[in-house]
């Protein structure tokens, strides 16, 4: 997904700690952390680890660009 076509595009994470919302345009790239436990998002130069598997934070942003896409 680049940069371009995801403008509009949030993604919502929630867990029992609460909630973060996240612009996909600001994402720069994700990282796998140790044994796909957690993921750490880059956000315009900024490192946020996330407790939620690499696999599926991926899986989050392509169903997020797919439905910007039929909404488009």
């Amino acid at each position: 997904m680049t940069k371009d076509h995801a403008q509009g595009v949030f993604i919502r994470f929630i867990d029992f700690r609460g909630e973060l919302l996240l612009r996909a345009s600001a994402i720069d790239g994700v990282v796998p952390v140790d044994k796909s436990t957690a993921t750490y998002i880059y956000l315009n130069g900024t490192r946020l680890t996330v407790e939620i598997p690499y696999q599926h934070v991926c899986e989050i942003i392509s169903e997020a660009e797919k439905a910007r896409q039929v909404n488009g």
